[in-house]
């Protein structure tokens, strides 16, 4: 296989790993009908009190208030107490659609949790990002989405790997998620069990398997 750069630079490989995020649908369009992409915003407050909102008095959280799914970290370094909701927020046609528009009204919601459930960290909002949230996964019979990953080789070009390990989420299983994929790449399987996260799940609503152009 031969990749090439936008600076025309070469590079030949038994196998590639494509890890690309949001970005993935437009990398591996086989999968871009199966991704559920929401614009999220992240807030960090400035605490009441902050000897109360500091490690190890305080642990990383997560609130379940029934309507809405707070979760947060305490005060690591003077930069305030980072706080989102997990529900999904609006939904972005693709990873470039999305801004850095996050505006006073999205804090209201998590603020209100927080000084309902944290009061000491209730302060002001000092600073708001926003981040895609990537899921991806077949529908239920009950219209929900099972949200698994994707980790597998295309069924169609075996030598690309392609990996949706989907946001924060993700990221807490790198390791082991690491490991799958390099033996994916360098030996066509692995010894880890990856039944629930194959491409071929997708295969009674993706009809054909085989990628287009992007």
């Amino acid at each position: 296989m031969r990749l090439r750069s936008e600076d025309g630079t070469t590079v030949d490989a038994g196998s590639v790993v494509v890890v690309a995020g949001a970005w993935i649908g437009e990398l591996a369009p086989l999968l871009r009908r199966h991704l559920y992409l929401t614009r999220q915003v992240v807030v960090w407050f400035a605490a009441k009190e902050r000897d109360l909102v500091r490690p190890p008095r305080m642990p990383v959280f997560l609130l379940d208030t029934g309507d809405d799914n707070i979760y947060g970290f305490p005060d690591f370094a003077g930069t305030g107490v980072k706080a989102a909701s997990h529900l999904a927020g609006r939904a972005l046609a693709r990873a470039g659609d999305a801004r850095q528009d996050a505006t006073d009204a999205d804090a209201i919601p998590v603020a209100r949790v927080l000084e309902r459930f944290i009061p000491a960290a209730a302060g002001p909002a000092r600073a708001m990002k926003t981040c895609i949230y990537t899921r991806i996964g077949t529908p239920r019979s009950d219209g929900t989405v099972d949200e698994d990953f994707i980790i597998d080789r295309d069924p169609d070009h075996p030598q690309i790997v392609l990996a949706s390990p989907c946001s924060g989420h993700g990221f807490k299983f790198a390791s082991v998620i690491g490991e799958i994929l390099a033996d994916l790449a360098t030996a066509g399987a692995t010894r880890f069990d990856i039944g629930r996260f194959r491409v071929s799940r997708f295969a009674a609503q993706a009809g054909s398997t085989t990628p287009s152009s992007a």
